[in-house]
């Protein structure tokens, strides 16, 4: 799968409890303040790390605090492949 936002928010949409409803990719609005909880958080991670073929480091899934910060990491993550 290429890595968009499109395709990022279709992946997120059908690992999460919140649906179909719209992700906001926006730098001012936290995972958390759109209804995501941990459990959410660690499904969309582990998805992402099966899908895209990358490891992702617990560490590094504590600094990520935006959807579209998340964007950002997997494209660094896929470049250093």
């Amino acid at each position: 799968m290429e890595l968009s936002i499109a395709n990022l928010k279709q992946l997120l949409s059908k690992s999460s409890s919140l649906g179909d409803q719209v992700l906001a990719f926006d730098n001012d609005i936290s995972i958390t303040e759109q209804g995501v909880d941990s459990l959410d958080l660690m499904d969309y991670f582990l998805n992402l790390e099966e899908t895209f073929n990358v490891t992702i480091p617990d560490t590094d899934i504590e600094k990520v605090r935006t959807f579209n910060a998340l964007f950002q990491y997997l494209q660094n993550k896929l470049n250093e492949i």
